[in-house]
């Protein structure tokens, strides 16, 4: 069995975090100061990071340098947003749009690399153009306010979750493949 289809659950938990992170968005208090909308987007960022990196260290035999970056980058605007919550709306909506685009691209080609290797491929470039989709929306509105940011998350959360849990029930609903004769 390919370890990505083994490992199936990791890409669900990861829709599960977007899910709860959906969740906290739109129940969530407090979610018009720019303060505790970066605190809630860089602990999001920081476990998606912690979970991509994760499903990397299991998946073994397909080329996984493209979810290293993501990781790498899911880290890095986690870590900013976390360190100084504080910034002009500006500049986190800068930040949110560059994690956006780089984690986009980077999934999609993880999944136009892994396509040999890994089974369902378009899902995770799907993934990619779900982070695309908000990097460009960020990038076009940074002068909104934290209600207009919350909302993009909102719905980027939504259908990440949606997309991940999909491809990891997917994963898990494969046939294991029969064994090998001696």
């Amino acid at each position: 069995m390919n370890t990505v289809t083994r490992r199936w659950w990791m890409i669900e938990v990861r829709g599960i975090a977007s899910f709860a992170f959906a969740v906290l968005l739109l129940l969530g208090p407090r979610w018009d100061s720019s303060k505790w909308l970066a605190v809630a987007f860089g602990a999001y960022a920081v476990v998606d990071a912690a979970g991509t990196l994760a499903f990397v260290r299991a998946a073994r035999g397909v080329e996984t340098n493209a979810y290293v970056g993501r990781a790498a980058l899911g880290l890095f605007a986690g870590a900013m947003a976390l360190i100084q919550p504080s910034v002009p709306m500006v500049a986190l909506f800068m930040v949110v749009s560059a994690w956006g685009l780089g984690t986009g691209v980077l999934e999609v080609i993880f999944g136009s690399r892994a396509w040999t290797t890994a089974p369902r491929p378009v899902a995770f470039m799907v993934e990619g153009m779900l982070s695309l989709g908000l990097g460009v929306t960020a990038l076009h509105f940074p002068l909104e306010s934290p209600a207009m940011l919350r909302g993009f998350l909102a719905v980027y959360a939504v259908a990440n979750g949606v997309v991940a849990t999909a491809l990891g029930e997917s994963l898990h609903a494969l046939p294991a493949p029969a064994p090998q004769a001696a």
